[in-house]
């Protein structure tokens, strides 16, 4: 990754600590005259609200182009990929320009994992059920076959996406195969109503390894062999 220059890194800082005063007077100025529920749930009209910089979070038919989810998907749930793709655009954002401070950190990167996982168990789901179309028609019976993607894999994410390595339908290396596993273990092992007090310090919950799962979920889309999303007995 190219650094910027000093003089552009410098402006940068500049203008943050600029954005920041103005953000904190502009809750002032709220503060004046609302008390602080009122405040928080105040909003001026949606025309007149901070602009969010155009070009950052891409349009939904960029990623819809991007990474084919016309071929990877059923009817319209390409649509329903592209959003939360957004939307971790949009988490991308808040991690690389604002200071989140303390634990909230952790928070807010675990909600970016939950997101993380829903994109790779929707399209994971949707690759499986346009495989599992192609053996309708196959002579040979589904007990005898060792080539099927069945009920029970697919509601398991992690031998779910195994058996796709598996069928060559995604080639993912080894790394990148335990890399996701890993995010789904770090999503699928927490169940909020028994969170201990230590739960938010897990070291996982981090801008380094927010890239590490990004890398490999990349890596997954880029390695789909839609060649290969065809019945094996053919």
């Amino acid at each position: 990754m190219e650094n910027l220059s000093n003089e552009t890194k410098s402006k940068i800082i500049e203008n943050n600590y600029n954005i920041g005063k103005l953000l904190e007077r502009n809750e002032e100025l709220y503060l004046s005259e609302l008390g602080d529920y009122d405040r928080r749930i105040y909003t001026v009209d949606q025309d007149d609200k901070i602009k969010f910089p155009q070009g950052y979070v891409r349009r939904k038919n960029d990623f819809v182009k991007l990474y084919n989810l016309t071929e990877i998907t059923h009817y319209k749930n390409f649509t329903n990929i592209a959003y939360l793709m957004q939307y971790a655009d949009l988490t991308q954002y808040f991690f690389s320009r604002f200071k989140i401070h303390n634990q909230l950190e952790s928070v807010h990167f675990y909600y970016d994992v939950i997101n993380m996982v829903s994109i790779l168990e929707i399209v994971s789901k949707e690759l499986a059920d346009k495989y599992r179309d192609s053996c309708n028609k196959c002579k040979i019976k589904k007990c005898k076959c060792n080539y099927i993607i069945n009920g029970k894999c697919m509601d398991n994410l992690k031998e779910l996406i195994s058996k796709l390595r598996d069928f060559q339908i995604i080639n993912i290396s080894e790394d990148d195969l335990k890399i996701l596993q890993d995010m789904i273990d770090l999503r699928h092992n927490v169940h909020l109503t028994k969170m201990d007090e230590t739960f938010y310090n897990n070291k996982k919950f981090s801008a380094k390894q927010h890239n590490i799962y990004m890398k490999s979920l990349k890596n997954y889309f880029q390695s789909i062999n839609y060649n290969m999303i065809v019945c094996k007995n053919k």
